[in-house]
């Protein structure tokens, strides 16, 4: 993909694969602080 008459560039899946998961994992266990509080409460299942 080029924009501007750039061009493109190669890109190769799987490199730090574990490390992209880890770093996802984390980032969902801390939740987001910024972020607005629900206007509703959650209903929890049983």
């Amino acid at each position: 993909i080029g924009t501007c008459g750039s061009k493109g560039f190669k890109c190769c899946g799987g490199i730090m694969a574990s490390e992209a998961v880890s770093l996802l994992r984390d980032f969902y266990e801390q939740g987001n602080p910024n972020a607005p509080k629900p206007h509703r409460s959650r209903v929890t299942q049983a």
